[in-house]
């Protein structure tokens, strides 16, 4: 037989074995890594679809919470486990950021990371503590100039969205803030509450508890237009800010050498449960809009954002660490 007959020949067997076995997947329990503390919107997406998932397939989803270096460390994870499909991994925004702030990351973004499906959006809020005498961007601004890396801002740590939006403020305000590091956002956001920071923007469904408790001060928004669910909360863009523009997306990605027909069934098995209504109202509830979309189409979102984020990176003079 032809030798390009005979690779043509394994190579439709091998995708008919991927085929039967994502049908049958899974077989046994699954590990859903957060490369962040437990608390925080990235775990609780994680956390809302693997028990659903573990409802309809029977095999528990365990969400494996592996913090650090600003979430690199627990995609690593995932990186250089097999792909099939034990090891997933729940991520956001930074992990496009990711390859333009860190100068040597131990895998390749785009080769070793396959996307699946995006999870959901959601806007950050700026917040400060009760303490601190501002109610406005402008009066912040005025703050932040007046005593130059005096204002604390708290974050998840290098490369987190916080980190990123705090980052963005920075430059297009010209100001200087001092960026507190913490190992996730719901720890960053109790250090805020308790007087540590003074400062935070912070995805919605982590803060607004605390608004909303009457922990923390809402000031500003920060997406382009208002958000619904706060009509009365300015933009940090309309407060004197102009051109800021910043909104969290979630992922859910797996090793890149997943074979396709996984890929697709798990894309599927996700977008089934975004549809659901009940998934829905937990995400809405605290500001976070539920994703779906097909897997291609997530995976230029991923791309176009690996491509921007250089060039904001760039402009904003941030060098990688």
């Amino acid at each position: 037989m032809h030798r390009n007959t005979l690779r043509l020949c394994a190579a439709v067997c091998a995708a008919l074995a991927w085929g039967a076995h994502a049908q049958s997947y899974p077989t046994k329990p699954v590990r859903v890594v957060v490369p962040f503390a437990p608390g925080g919107t990235t775990d609780f997406i994680a956390r809302v679809l693997g028990k659903r998932l573990t409802e309809e397939l029977g095999q528990t989803f365990v969400v494996d919470n592996r913090g650090g270096a600003g979430g690199t460390l627990g995609t690593d994870i995932v990186a250089k486990a097999p792909g099939d499909g034990y090891t997933l991994l729940v991520y956001h925004i930074g992990l496009a950021t990711a390859p333009s702030i860190f100068a040597k990351l131990p895998y390749d973004t785009r080769r070793d990371i396959a996307p699946i499906s995006q999870l959901g959006t959601t806007p950050s809020i700026m917040v400060v503590h009760p303490s601190v005498k501002v109610s406005t961007v402008k009066d912040l601004v005025a703050m932040a100039r007046a005593a130059p890396g005096e204002v604390r801002a708290g974050t998840a740590g290098v490369g987190s969205s916080a980190f990123l939006s705090v980052s963005l403020f920075e430059y297009l305000a010209k100001v200087k803030l001092t960026q507190v590091p913490y190992k996730g956002g719901a720890p960053a956001l109790l250090a805020m509450v308790g007087g540590e920071t003074q400062v935070m923007i912070q995805t919605m469904p982590d803060t607004i508890r605390q608004v909303r408790a009457g922990k923390l001060k809402l000031i500003a928004v920060s997406t382009a237009k208002r958000v619904p669910d706060l009509p009365d909360t300015p933009t940090i863009a309309e407060s004197g800010v102009p051109g800021y523009d910043f909104t969290t997306w979630f992922g859910m990605f797996a090793p890149g050498t997943m074979a396709k027909p996984l890929v697709t069934r798990l894309n599927q098995l996700v977008n089934k449960h975004l549809a659901n209504a009940e998934v829905q109202s937990e995400f809405r509830k605290d500001g976070l809009e539920p994703g779906g979309g097909g897997v291609e189409e997530f995976r230029a979102l991923v791309n176009s954002e690996i491509d921007k984020w250089a060039k904001v990176m760039k402009a904003t003079g941030i060098k990688p660490n």
